[in-house]
């Protein structure tokens, strides 16, 4: 398989996260893309453009086009597989899943409007709908909790990456493992590079938190906690990544904990 060119940014991520280990990684990715080829009989076609911490490519099958993940091996990929095997609404079929080569290749759906766009159309309101309804759609199994998933608690030890970096008094060391409200944390501070500047940043959080409250079945102040708390753990997750937290998902912590 010829050498593709990866972007930057990826690279960084994989080193950061990563260290030595993504680095031999990354080193022989080529070989273990080559490997899964032969494996499951594709052919490479081209990176999914903007990857960040796994590595995404659109492949040829003979029944057609397919996604091909795969990451360091200490990625929790096959959770992830097995959470989408787990479903049946919202979410890519798995055709194949390799835990030792810690890769999994499925369907390819094909993209509709980005909310992205809505957002950028000042439709905010519209899009935390449509986000609202596909966490309704990935609430829906009964399954999920026999599977042996990370308990969201484990991620308490990230916040010591916050000491100097935000006020002590507003860090929650607190968390409910496998919370189904802890879905609605990351909706709140994303989409990072196009946030809505309509409206000020707090009366577009307080909308959002609202209509989530309306669609699901979670009452407003757990809503607010848990996305007052992913939002710190993004905040620490980039510091210990890359040294310094991101100034936009503090401002919104904040703003949250003003709010609690």
């Amino acid at each position: 398989m010829n050498q593709m060119k990866l972007n930057i940014s990826f690279i960084k991520n994989i080193h950061a996260t990563y260290g030595q280990e993504g680095e031999i990684w990354l080193s022989h990715l080529s070989d273990h893309l080559e490997r899964l080829s032969v494996q499951w009989n594709f052919q490479m076609i081209c990176p999914v453009k903007d990857i960040s911490y796994n590595f995404v490519a659109v492949v040829k099958l003979q029944s057609g086009l397919a996604i091909l993940k795969t990451a360091p091996p200490s990625a929790r990929l096959m959770a992830e597989a097995e959470w989408l095997n787990a479903h049946k609404k919202s979410v890519p079929v798995i055709f194949h899943m390799d835990k030792e080569n810690n890769a999994y290749l499925m369907e390819k759906l094909e993209p509709g409007t980005s909310l992205k766009y809505l957002v950028k159309e000042g439709n905010d309101e519209k899009a935390t709908r449509i986000i609202s309804q596909v966490i309704l759609d990935l609430q829906s199994t009964d399954t999920l909790h026999q599977m042996n998933y990370q308990p969201i608690s484990e991620h308490v030890s990230s916040f010591a990456f916050l000491r100097g970096h935000i006020d002590t008094n507003i860090i929650d060391r607190d968390g409910y493992i496998g919370d189904p409200c802890a879905e609605v944390g990351p909706m709140i501070f994303n989409p990072l590079d196009c946030f809505p500047q309509h409206l000020s940043m707090q009366n577009i959080i307080e909308t959002r938190l609202n209509i989530l409250a309306e669609m699901l079945p979670f009452d407003l102040e757990r809503i607010k906690a848990w996305a007052f708390c992913l939002a710190l753990r993004s905040a620490a997750w980039d510091i210990e990544g890359f040294g310094n937290p991101n100034d936009h998902t503090i401002k919104i912590a904040k703003i949250l904990y003003d709010i609690l």
